[in-house]
């Protein structure tokens, strides 16, 4: 087999290390499943709580796990609303606390679906959005403005933006609860009905290369590459040896990143590092024992 050290985007390394770090899609057991009665199960955490557990039976072991996962996992949970959703596992609505002044509150729904055979429940969506903002399309001709503003004042709201370019507003309550978002679109959308209100979603800059496309890169999914990618790029202060085939190192996105052994000087014939092995500037190729680790097959150049 041929062995090959390059300077390969650090990324490969991390996600090797996912296998061990337990970055997979989480899930947790319980003793039996989240019943549904029909009515939403819910829970309001105060501010000052920073671990907040449910206080129902039948879901407490679930409220001992469920955590903000991903880019979240780790920030302050103001408040929470547990929902089973029926046939398919619990939805959980997080009241978080911004990481600065620009984003004071974020509001995460995260998704888990029930293996009924295991009683594992599985994160299988999240979205974010701001927690205390909506957008809001002022436009005189559907929103008339003295009635507006009257209803920013009955509920304690303010415009915190204005677009320069259309009638889009932000509006914003200074002391949101998980459930302060749904409420404004609720109470927009009954007064202007003609209107347009939503989340102010929060969007986030990808790591993933450009070139890649999920239903040919299959392989990158199961190890959570994308999520990967997010913490780690590459370095070249990593050095990675693959034992395989070999590798093609005039490969586009490789022959930027092979790894070069500095005390080695190519094609003189002597063992300038003595490591005991010639000319091994890029690896060695112990099948024909050269320092030639060329990639016959495919299969090591995949690989790395």
């Amino acid at each position: 087999m041929k062995p090959k050290q390059k300077r390969i985007l650090g990324s490969v390394l991390l996600l090797a290390a996912l296998l061990f770090w337990g970055l997979w899609p989480r899930s947790i057991t319980l003793d039996r499943p989240l019943e549904d009665d029909g009515d939403a199960v819910q829970e309001l955490v105060g501010s000052e709580s920073t671990n907040p557990q449910l206080e129902l039976g039948e879901i407490r072991r679930a409220g001992d796990v469920f955590a903000p996962q991903g880019r979240y996992e780790g920030d302050r949970v103001l408040s929470k609303r547990v929902e089973p959703r029926r046939g398919e596992g619990v939805e959980i609505v997080y009241l978080l606390e911004g990481r600065d002044r620009r984003l004071p509150f974020v509001l995460l729904v995260e998704r888990y679906s029930l293996d009924a055979s295991t009683n594992a429940y599985t994160l299988r969506f999240q979205s974010a959005s701001k927690g205390n903002e909506v957008m809001f399309d002022a436009n005189p001709s559907s929103v008339d403005a003295s009635r507006l503003e009257n209803l920013l004042e009955e509920n304690g709201w303010s415009i915190s933006w204005r677009s320069r370019l259309s009638h889009f507003v932000q509006i914003a309550d200074s002391s949101p609860t998980v459930e302060t978002v749904d409420s404004m679109i609720e109470t927009l959308s009954d007064a202007f009905p003609d209107s347009i209100v939503s989340k102010d979603h929060l969007h986030h800059t990808s790591s993933a290369p450009s070139e890649y496309r999920g239903a040919l890169h299959w392989h990158l999914r199961p190890i959570n590459a994308i999520d990967a990618w997010s913490l780690e790029t590459g370095s070249d202060e990593v050095v990675i040896g693959i034992v395989d085939t070999g590798c093609f190192t005039g490969h586009p996105d490789l022959s930027d990143n092979i790894f070069v052994n500095s005390g080695e000087i190519p094609g003189n014939g002597i063992d300038d590092d003595g490591n005991g092995f010639v000319d091994d500037v890029s690896g060695w190729d112990f099948y024909d024992d050269d320092p030639i680790a060329n990639d016959e097959t495919g299969h090591g150049t995949h690989v790395s």
